[in-house]
C-alpha cells in the first residue's frame, strides 16, 4: 500500500486461510472491525482504509468474506508494516490519521442491504462510499487523510469549476475504467492503482 523509508512500508497483507494468513481465525466480528471499524484483531487500530468502507451493508461485507473464505490458501508470508521516523512523527503529532481516528461515528448502524441496483441518487450515494476516504464526505477532494505526502491531493469530484464541471459521462466512465483522464494523462497514485 506505501513503501516510503521515511513514512512507512505497508505491504498489503496476506488475507486468505494459508499460513502467514491474517484472517484465518477470524469471526463476523473481527471482519466487521477491521474493514468497517480499522481496528485490527487484536484491538489495535490498523493501517486499513477502513473509511472507504464503513458504508458497506452486511450483506455486502458477508459477499466479501465469502469470496475471500472461497479462494485457495496461500502459504506465505508478508514483510511487518512499520512506520518510518517520519511517519512516527505524523502520526504521533496528529498530521497523519488512521481510519479508527477519523471514522465519526463507529455506533452507526449498517444497512442490512444495499440499495437496490438502480439509476438512483441512493444508489449512487451508496457506490460513492468507498470514494469518501480519500475524496472527503463531501466529495470535494484536498489531501488525503493517512496517505503518503507525495501523493497529490485527492480531485474534487463535484460538478464546481475545480471539479467535474464540463465533464460528460463518457469522460467519467473512461477515467474509471481505463485511467486516462479526458486530455489523455493518466492517473497519479494512488487512484491509478485503483483503476484496471
Amino acid at each position: 500500500m506505501m513503501d516510503d523509508p521515511l513514512v512507512g512500508r505497508f505491504p498489503a497483507p496476506n488475507i486468505t486461510a494459508g499460513r502467514g494468513g491474517m484472517t484465518g481465525n477470524f469471526t463476523p466480528s473481527d471482519w466487521d472491525r477491521i474493514v468497517r471499524h480499522g481496528i485490527r484483531h487484536d484491538g489495535l487500530p490498523a493501517v486499513m482504509p477502513s473509511m472507504d468502507f464503513q458504508y458497506v451493508s452486511d450483506e455486502e461485507l458477508s459477499d466479501i468474506v465469502s469470496y475471500i473464505r472461497s479462494l485457495p490458501a496461500v502459504d506465505t508470508s508478508v514483510a511487518p508494516r512499520h512506520f518510518g521516523p517520519l511517519g512516527r512523527i505524523l502520526l504521533a503529532t496528529g498530521a497523519l490519521h488512521l481510519a479508527v481516528d477519523d471514522i465519526s461515528d463507529h455506533m452507526a448502524d449498517h444497512s442490512t442491504r444495499p440499495p437496490p441496483a438502480d439509476t438512483t441518487a441512493a444508489f449512487g450515494e451508496h457506490l460513492a462510499g468507498v470514494c469518501k476516504g480519500c475524496h472527503g464526505p463531501d466529495l470535494s477532494g484536498g489531501p488525503i487523510p493517512g496517505g503518503d505526502p507525495g501523493w497529490p491531493p485527492a480531485m474534487n469530484l463535484t460538478p464546481h469549476e475545480d471539479g467535474l464541471a464540463g465533464w460528460t459521462y463518457d469522460e467519467f466512465a473512461t477515467v474509471l475504467r481505463t485511467g486516462k483522464k479526458p486530455d489523455g494523462t493518466d492517473l497519479r497514485a494512488p487512484m491509478a492503482a485503483v483503476v484496471p
